[in-house]
Formats: C-alpha cells, sequence, structure tokens
C-alpha cells in the first residue's frame, strides 16, 4: 500500500512539474508573439514617418509607395486568462495600429485625389498621425519589458 501511495505521490509531482513547464512554455511562445508584432508596429511606423518626411521636405513621392498597416493582435482567450499582461499589451499595439491606419488613410486619400501634390498641412498631420502611434508602442514596450523581468 505505502509503495502504491508512493507512486501516486511521484506521478503527481510529475504531472504537476508537466503542467508548470507547459504554462511557462506558453509564456514564452505568448510574449515572443506580442514581441514580434511590436517589431512589426515599429517598422510600419518607421516606414509611415519616413514616407511623409520625404513629402514633407518636397520629394516626389509616388503612390506606388504605400504605409504599410500590420493587421490587427490578437490573443487566445485561453492565453489572455492564463497571461493576462498580454490583453493590456494586445491593447497597446492595437492602439499604435489604429494610428498607422490614420496615417496610412490620409495617404490613400491624398492619391485618390486629383491635387499634382499633397499640401503641407496633409503631411504634417499624415505625420502627426503616425507618431500618435509612438505613445501606445513605448507602453506595449514597457508593458513586455515588465512581464519579461517578472518570469525571471
Amino acid at each position: 500500500m505505502a509503495q502504491r501511495v508512493g507512486r501516486l505521490i511521484a506521478l503527481w509531482v510529475v504531472l504537476a512539474g508537466c503542467t508548470l513547464a507547459s504554462s511557462r512554455a506558453s509564456a514564452d511562445a505568448v510574449r515572443g508573439d506580442l514581441v514580434a508584432r511590436l517589431g512589426d508596429v515599429q517598422q510600419a511606423q518607421n516606414a509611415a514617418l519616413a514616407l511623409w518626411d520625404r513629402v514633407i521636405f518636397g520629394e516626389a513621392v509616388s503612390c506606388q509607395d504605400v504605409i504599410p498597416v500590420p493587421e490587427t493582435v490578437s490573443v487566445a482567450a485561453r492565453d489572455l486568462k492564463a497571461h493576462p499582461e498580454a490583453g493590456a499589451i494586445r491593447d497597446r499595439l492595437n492602439a499604435a495600429i489604429q494610428a498607422l491606419h490614420e496615417s496610412s488613410d490620409l495617404w490613400n486619400a491624398e492619391c485618390g485625389g486629383d491635387q499634382p501634390f499633397v499640401p503641407s498641412s496633409t503631411a504634417k498631420e499624415g505625420r502627426a498621425t503616425a507618431l500618435a502611434a509612438s505613445a501606445p508602442l513605448a507602453e506595449a514596450r514597457q508593458l513586455l519589458s515588465a512581464w519579461a523581468g517578472s518570469s525571471q
């Protein structure tokens, strides 16, 4: 009987260890995906700012040039439940993506118009809209850093 109880306890310890390891791997995977998405959004913001800067400084910019906007970030419900910090990071990334959408929409509207050039005021508005992604990106970076620090 004692052997049987000992085996059950050993089995329980092994299973608990597997669950903890699985949870850790899941946290790393979710955080890794969010880090990658942060990089994508930062690259899109850099591209938007570069495009608007070229326009502001008088460079001829073709409408073939586009402002890339990443897809919105989603996190599976089970991952949100297991890792609540992922929801706040997702929300900040999506706020930045929304600002980039607005900047891209301004560019697309200008390209769809019949004016031979982009007015300076529109270019500055487009740049300001792309810059609006900076605060939520910084917040997402900070939240990711805190999450990484809390799991060590």
